[in-house]
């Protein structure tokens, strides 16, 4: 089974799984030959879905793919490559760190409501 253009995960996502793949490893820093060893996907598979715009896969490499960033395929088509590279960022702080982020976000959103 393929991911194709017409198929049911095209239905409900933006973007193609080759484009939010290559967005994901920018936004993290991930190199081809680490995913590929990592998950088991062969470093050409990776290049293609980087390289060309549009590109789909199968949906077991697919699967393996949205497991290195520990997802399934549905919330890694989901996420935003900002979404993706904030918490990359928030996985680097603190438990402390994090906190304090999270009260500024609690803060930000509070002034919006009352405004």
């Amino acid at each position: 089974m393929r991911m194709e253009k017409n198929s049911v995960y095209s239905a409900f996502m933006s973007r193609s799984f080759g484009d939010t793949l290559k967005a994901r490893m920018d936004a993290e820093e991930v190199s081809i030959a680490d995913i590929s060893r990592a998950t088991g996907v062969s470093s050409d598979i990776v290049k293609k879905l980087r390289s060309r715009e549009g590109s789909t896969t199968n949906v077991e490499d697919a699967a393996k793919l949205a497991a290195y960033f520990v997802q399934s395929v549905e919330d890694f088509m989901s996420d935003s490559p900002a979404r993706a590279g904030l918490k990359a960022k928030i996985d680097l702080l603190t438990p402390g760190e994090q906190r304090i982020v999270l009260a500024q976000i609690e803060g930000i959103l509070a002034s919006r409501a009352a405004r």
